[in-house]
């Protein structure tokens, strides 16, 4: 188990969480799927993902969420 601590400007805090493509939800989506974590938990063979759609789809509803506040 890894603990991060993040020190942040007003300006930088809006960034990580709100800024289109770098917020903190699209990049913890990003990397669940670009380093390969999701096709181990989600075999191919079993589960019939296409992991690309996938993707695309996590990162299109969480940057709903993040909008529609």
């Amino acid at each position: 188990m890894r603990v991060e601590f993040i020190v942040h400007t007003n300006e930088s805090y809006l960034d990580y969480m709100y800024k289109r493509d770098v917020a903190h939800d699209e990049y913890e989506v990003k990397r669940i799927f670009d380093s390969g974590t999701a096709e181990l938990l989600f075999p191919p063979d079993i589960y019939f993902l296409d992991m690309k759609k996938a993707r695309d789809n996590q990162i299109a509803w969480f940057r709903a969420q993040i909008e529609s506040c």
